[in-house]
């Protein structure tokens, strides 16, 4: 289509009687036409997960864009994304844009006892905390026996698929003793507990020194 605006002349042909006219020249202006961007976001969705992408008018090829950004995971809390809409038609269709406001809630994360990383001492221990693939946790794990707590650990760097934290629960009298991990939770995910992890204390062997 050519640019607007246009000047439209209507002609008159005339007859027997009366001779062919032009009327004087009518200015047309088409404005350019808007695409519907259509995007049914959900209101509550948790962290990790993805946002459906948005839909245009029929037949009107174009582009998205998204500010600041459309892939996950988003914070949690009330997150915004605005998505702009370019047509390939800049002559007839205008560019678009959509707002959508959404609440990211917090990942509950699972936190697992991992015996395999040191099966030569029962009380070196180490638990995993993964939160569905997504994202590395931060905060920190506290190891409990029973009510009582016998030490904190920050998260220690790895190439695994889930972050560890570890205890070296050398305190431990000799006997058995019910072992839980409590994650502290940040401020993408919830805290959370493990199951409950039975060790067991050896008695210690005395030295004896024979001095003659």
């Amino acid at each position: 289509a050519l640019p607007s605006p246009y000047a439209v002349v209507a002609v008159y042909s005339g007859d027997n009687n009366y001779p062919g006219a032009n009327s004087p020249p009518m200015v047309l202006t088409v404005n350019k036409a808007t695409p519907t961007i259509t995007w049914p976001v959900p209101a509550s969705i948790p962290y990790g997960a993805s946002l459906p992408l948005p839909g245009q008018t029929p037949g009107v090829a174009g582009t998205f864009s998204f500010s600041p950004g459309i892939n996950p995971p988003y914070n949690a809390g009330t997150d915004t994304i605005t998505a702009t809409f370019t047509p390939s038609d800049t002559l007839d269709y205008t560019t678009a844009t959509d707002t959508v406001t959404f609440t990211v809630t917090k990942a509950t994360p699972t936190v697992t006892f991992n015996t395999t990383l040191d099966p030569s001492n029962p009380l070196d221990l180490w638990v995993s905390v993964s939160i569905s693939g997504v994202g590395t946790p931060t905060g920190t794990v506290s190891f409990y026996d029973g009510s009582n707590l016998l030490g904190t650990s920050k998260f220690y760097a790895c190439s695994c698929a889930s972050p560890f934290a570890n205890f070296l629960a050398t305190t431990l009298t000799a006997g058995p003793h019910s072992i839980t991990a409590i994650y502290s939770g940040d401020s993408n995910d919830l805290s959370a507990t493990s199951a409950p992890f039975l060790v067991t204390a050896g008695q210690a062997t005395p030295a004896i020194s024979w001095s003659n």
